[in-house]
């Protein structure tokens, strides 16, 4: 009886045995902690960096540096800040992921596989940008020139940097990414308002490289280009010229390096006057911040050669009277039906 006791209860535990493993499969594991890892940041010279501002971020995340400093994040892994020695301790990420630093010596992005980070980060030195706006040849102040830059390819960091001119037209901007970005002056904020005269901005696309001093002069060159926007005959619309934008580009097939473009406003009559836009051959486009049917599609023109001394005569492009599509029509339909 002893022995048939035994047999039956070994029996009943091994039946018991794929039903307890299989529960102690299905419990939760704890997460296995991450050993934090001493980064130290340096700049090229190979001085610590103290109180550099270290970001990580992953594929979700947004970088926003104007003027040298980081002003907004969203959605980031962490955001912290290097010791004295320039030494901070930071936590490797589960996922591919980018660390964002950014110093008065300079800046660094640098990808970080799963798991990893790199115990030295060498910093690249920044991009300064000097130069001078000029309209008609004539120096002008308080005029604001803006860069605007963009690492393309997630996450995504702003690099931005903005000046306004001194009495003699100079600016100066520093602390800038290295990478592609573009640079624009202009005298006006380009908002939605009424104007008794028309505005315009050059905007000249830049790849910034870490460690240069950058020279631009806009206006030094070019003539201005004028006309007047008119509506279609049959029009219907009464969307005002203050909500149109003009859009001046070179006609070709890429942007690339010193590539310059235009944008403008018109006055409340319709007129544009787009300042020194060199010799070429260029798009012109009209559209609305508003819905509407109504615009204007690659108006190609060209900026012929002149003697200097005839510079500032303008190139006229007349009455250029835009065109109705149906598709925006019916955009526009849709939209009001919602």
């Amino acid at each position: 009886m002893h022995s048939s006791h035994w047999r039956t209860s070994s029996a009943a535990s091994l039946s018991l045995c794929p039903a307890i493993l299989f529960a102690a499969l299905m419990l939760p594991l704890a997460p296995v902690q991450a050993q934090q890892i001493t980064v130290t940041v340096k700049s090229r010279d190979g001085k610590p960096a103290e109180r550099a501002t270290v970001v990580m971020a992953d594929t979700r995340s947004w970088v926003s540096i104007d003027n040298g400093e980081i002003v907004k994040t969203d959605q980031v892994i962490f955001r912290r800040q290097t010791d004295s020695a320039g030494r901070v301790d930071l936590t490797p990420h589960d996922g591919d992921s980018v660390l964002v630093v950014v110093h008065p010596s300079g800046f660094a992005k640098v990808y970080c596989h799963p798991n990893t980070v790199p115990e030295t980060i060498e910093l690249a030195p920044g991009v300064r940008i000097e130069g001078t706006c000029r309209v008609a040849r004539k120096p002008v102040s308080n005029h604001l020139v803006q860069l605007k830059g963009t690492l393309r390819r997630p996450p995504w960091i702003w690099s931005n940097g903005s000046a306004k001119t001194d009495a003699n037209g100079r600016f100066v901007i520093e602390r800038l990414m290295a990478g592609q970005a573009q640079l624009s002056e202009s005298d006006d904020d380009f908002g939605e308002r009424e104007r008794t005269v028309p505005v315009s901005s050059a905007h000249l696309h830049m790849i910034l490289i870490a460690g240069q001093t950058r020279h631009v002069d806009f206006g030094a060159t070019g003539r201005p280009v004028i006309g007047q926007l008119r509506h279609p005959a049959d029009s219907k619309e009464d969307t005002p010229w203050s909500s149109a934008m003009i859009s001046i580009t070179p006609d070709v097939t890429k942007f690339v390096e010193g590539t310059i473009g235009f944008s403008g406003r018109a006055d409340r009559d319709g007129n544009f006057s787009i300042n020194d836009v060199p010799e070429g051959r260029y798009m012109l486009r009209v559209g609305f911040s508003k819905i509407t049917r109504e615009q204007l599609k690659n108006h190609r023109f060209s900026v012929p050669e002149i003697d200097e001394k005839l510079s500032q005569r303008p190139v006229d492009l007349g009455v250029l009277t835009l065109t109705s599509d149906a598709r925006v029509r019916a955009r526009k339909l849709n939209l009001k039906a919602r």
